[in-house]
């Protein structure tokens, strides 16, 4: 098994692995990393739409207090 990454095209960097164990837990890694990234994509979204809708339920209370 051989895995190439390249780092840096801008300096033409990469490495070559070519054990499959440190291949298999690199992807492991690397899986998890993306998991969470999608997790914490989620609950950020989650995060931005509660907070517009707090925001425009205090502006509907301070519009009816004006009424």
């Amino acid at each position: 098994m051989e895995i190439t990454l390249f780092i840096s095209p801008e300096e033409n960097f990469g490495i070559v692995i070519e054990s499959k164990e440190i291949a298999d837990m690199l992807r492991n890694t690397f899986d998890l990393a993306w998991e969470e990234a999608k997790r914490l994509d989620k609950k950020i979204v989650l995060n931005i739409f509660l907070y517009s809708v707090q925001k425009a339920n205090r502006n509907r209370y301070l519009l009816n207090q004006l009424n």
